[in-house]
């Protein structure tokens, strides 16, 4: 007779039996016997349910070992009727268990878990939660009942609202109060109806004290085992937004400390969700489903949620998979507990919506040699299309073919990283390049800068002043070694244009030059995620050797963005013969980015 069996598992997971070297993937319903063990792999999670209802709850990475009834266990081995070797373990004992324990070992210690005495016969929420991380440190929460936890020739007991960590080799530590339960501060309604293919939800719970970390989970299952929503949202952040297709869903949250105590769950809140879609109608500002003459609404949702059209009985949604509105007037579809959702049907064509106005993102104002391989003297703003402030880690390569003074190709690689909260940004810019100017050598210069805005906003103008210093990782004559400047800058922004204009005062190798630059830069949006810009630039004073001259460079590129990645692909070339020596002749220039954080403009 097995001891356990599987009765949920996501793929992917695997289990293997102490005759076999190999896992397996394993199925529902497969019964588990002493030794046998259950891997669940990224994105998967397993519930594994003994005789009495007790049940374990694995997420995903997580390794277990049954033993079985451990009253029948030899002495000198693993009476666990459990092992967790390494991920998270949520313990629900039953109310059937009584006064029958549930032994759990750990890498780091043997946890024996009880069941309150006066737990209602009914109530089979989670009575603990066992962590084991990858440094095999372990964590035991208890939220009911209470657990005597054996280590390193110590034992502690962990009462219910309690957790300890214990380090592999360590005893445990004494047990310390977890963090309090939160609470949904904004109601969760029990059913809700949206127009279009998804419900985007806006949910926020209240904030728990020493709490870092918050976790929500959305599941199919009042068990929590199906999750389609499994998030982690750092304190002291509060909110959330979450998109989901029509259907059922159960809800809660919990919170955890700076040991990676887990508090005790919020009861699990149902909602109920169902939308309308329509290639007949549109839905305004304030969502109204607007259409003309006659409508078509298609329904999806469960079928047994109960539905009101017009204040009229409410009959079960899969009455009315498809309803056609062809009144003139206000009507309205109304789900209990929840506002209905409003829809205006006219007799006259609806007025076109204005045209959305695409903005271009606001451009980086990294300093640095950030233009082509001859540009050492100073570089100008690199667009970065997608980010406006936050970290942002960007890796460059721009191969150029020969240069009028020169029959060597050159090519320039950089990395840069940019920390940057909108007010003041640190840059780190660290550029090599080969051949410069005829030479034969490598050059490599490390750029540090720092900016401060000043005034004025993203959408107009702006002021900011900020300095950088470059130190020179090579030798060659002729070029700069080291330079200091200081330097402002002013901005102006309208539409899909950006004009930046820098003064600056260089301090370097060859003395102390005052040297001028400004870029145009405009782009359009092509579709969600894709823009193309051209770029005009200009610099002026201390690029020639005779004196004051001005260098003049465009370029036209192409930059697309897919959730945290960013590529941008262009062509620069100098447009003065000045430019063309100091900014090369036509060369590719690509760049790749990585949003580290942040938020999007």
């Amino acid at each position: 007779m097995a001891d356990a069996h599987l009765t949920f598992l996501k793929p992917d997971v695997n289990r293997r039996t102490e005759q076999q070297t190999d896992w397996k993937p394993a199925e529902r319903g497969d019964g588990l016997f002493r030794l046998d063990q259950v891997n669940t792999l990224r994105g998967a999670g397993a519930e594994i349910t003994f005789h009495d209802h007790s049940a374990v709850q694995l997420d995903e990475n997580a390794l277990i070992v049954i033993y079985g009834d451990g009253a029948t266990a030899k002495e000198n081995e693993k009476t666990g009727e459990v092992e967790v070797v390494q991920g998270d373990a949520a313990i629900s004992l039953s109310s059937l268990r009584g006064e029958k324990p549930m032994r759990v070992q750990t890498p780091g210690a043997r946890v024996v878990m009880r069941s309150p005495k006066n737990r209602a016969a009914t109530d089979n929420s989670q009575t603990g939660r066992v962590v084991v991380d990858k440094a095999q440190m372990s964590r035991i929460s208890m939220f009911n009942g209470e657990a005597f936890v054996s280590a390193y020739g110590q034992d502690v007991t962990v009462k219910s609202g309690y957790g300890t960590r214990i380090e592999k080799g360590k005893p445990p530590e004494a047990p310390t109060k977890l963090p309090d339960a939160t609470h949904w501060t904004d109601a969760i309604p029990t059913a809700r109806i949206f127009f279009g293919e998804s419900a985007l939800l806006h949910l926020a719970f209240a904030p728990v004290e020493r709490a870092v970390h918050y976790r929500v989970q959305f599941s199919r299952d009042a068990a929590f085992n199906d999750h389609v929503i499994d998030r982690v949202i750092d304190a002291p952040t509060t909110a959330f937004d979450a998109t989901l297709p029509a259907g059922a869903y159960f809800a809660r949250v919990w919170a955890t400390d700076d040991k990676g105590l887990d508090g005790a769950p919020t009861p699990e809140r149902k909602l109920v969700l169902a939308t309308a879609q329509s290639k007949d109608a549109a839905c305004d500002e304030q969502g109204v489903v607007r259409g003309v003459d006659a409508m078509t609404l298609v329904l999806s949702g469960p079928s047994d949620l109960p539905l009101s059209i017009d204040g009229a009985a409410a009959a079960p949604l899969g009455d009315h998979r498809s309803i056609r509105f062809d009144q003139h007037g206000r009507h309205s579809l109304g789900i209990a507990g929840s506002a209905p959702l409003e829809i205006e049907l006219s007799a006259t064509p609806l007025a076109a919506p204005p045209a959305p106005e695409h903005k271009i993102p606001a451009v980086s104002q990294t300093r640095g040699p950030l233009g082509s391989a001859n540009d050492i003297a100073g570089g100008t703003p690199l667009p970065t299309a997608f980010v406006e402030s936050g970290l942002l880690l960007q890796a460059r390569l721009q191969p150029e073919p020969a240069k009028p003074s020169s029959r060597e190709r050159t090519l320039l690689g950089a990395l840069d990283l940019e920390a940057s909260n909108g007010w003041i940004a640190l840059d780190v810019s660290v550029t090599s390049q080969s051949n410069p100017l005829s030479t034969g050598h490598a050059f490599t210069y490390p750029t540090v800068g720092l900016r401060a805005r000043l005034l004025g906003d993203d959408d107009h103008l702006s002021l900011s002043l900020g300095g950088d210093v470059s130190t020179s990782g090579g030798s060659t004559d002729g070029l700069e070694l080291t330079r200091g400047r200081a330097w402002l800058a002013g901005g102006w922004r309208a539409g899909r244009f950006t004009l930046s204009t820098t003064q600056a005062i260089s301090n370097g190798s060859y003395g102390t030059g005052v040297g001028y630059e400004a870029s145009l830069v405009g782009a359009a949006t092509l579709c969600p995620g894709l823009l193309a810009h051209a770029e005009f630039d200009v610099q002026a004073a201390g690029l020639c050797p005779g004196g004051n001259c001005a260098a003049v460079a465009g370029s036209l590129g192409l930059r697309t963005r897919w959730q945290f990645l960013e590529l941008g692909a262009a062509m620069r070339t100098g447009l003065n013969p000045i430019g063309r020596t100091f900014w090369g002749s036509p060369g590719a220039l690509i760049t790749l980015g990585l949003r580290l954080g942040g938020r999007d403009n």
